[in-house]
């Protein structure tokens, strides 16, 4: 069993007995789930949109990242309809305008590519911490003491 912890900008590809974690303030995590596959994909985004465009694989920006998990993933347009997504984080909304537009813009880039969103944990004023077990299939959201 690998277990990973995924920092601001990182992608990674999980399988098996994978364990994958990440810590969420006002940054958006976004989980790819393609059971058929028995593929994972965590993405770590900081920001909504690259200033530059730049097309690398990074999860950096929210702009970045569903391009790059739909590359690594080699997700077709005929496979996107069986990946499920999970969105979670951006806390503090209310007072910081970047993580109200990770919200914004995960929802658009997701909804643009066709993706099925399965569940949304954002905003608030708690971190989270996420738990993705790939053997049992799970994503654990614990919110967190910390205000952000």
């Amino acid at each position: 069993m690998a277990h990973i912890h995924i920092k601001i900008g990182e992608i990674f590809i999980g399988q098996g007995s994978d364990v994958m974690t990440l810590n969420l303030g006002s940054d958006l995590g976004l989980v790819f789930v393609w059971e058929k596959r028995k593929l994972w994909g965590v993405a770590h985004c900081l920001l909504p949109e690259s200033p530059t465009g730049l097309q690398i694989i990074s999860a950096r920006f929210v702009s970045q990242a569903i391009p790059s998990m739909i590359e690594v993933m080699n997700i077709t347009q005929e496979s996107v309809c069986e990946i499920e997504v999970h969105v979670i984080g951006a806390s503090g909304e209310i007072k910081n305008p970047v993580a109200r537009k990770n919200i914004q813009a995960a929802e658009r880039y997701l909804e643009t590519f066709g993706f099925r969103i399965k569940s949304v944990d954002v905003g608030g004023e708690q971190a989270r911490h996420v738990i993705i077990n790939c053997s049992s299939n799970t994503v654990v959201v614990e919110k967190l003491d910390e205000v952000v």
